[in-house]
């Protein structure tokens, strides 16, 4: 599995609930709507986004994969 598939694991019906997407892009300093283009696969998530979503998921839980790729 890849980080970005383990991100798209991470982001379940439930886990949704509890953290907003909205707010994970602001905290990474990632472009609106970045994320959650990516969650419903629209287009990729560019390493540069993923490196700094990965720390912020972190502080909620998320168990990222050794080497982001």
């Amino acid at each position: 599995m890849t980080e970005r598939q383990n991100i798209k694991a991470f982001f379940s019906d439930e886990t949704r609930k509890l953290v907003r997407v909205q707010i994970v892009e602001k905290m990474a300093g990632i472009p609106v709507k970045t994320l959650v283009h990516f969650l419903k696969s629209r287009r990729d998530l560019r390493d540069d986004h993923l490196v700094k979503i990965v720390p912020v998921l972190e502080k909620v839980g998320y168990q990222p994969i050794h080497g982001v790729n």
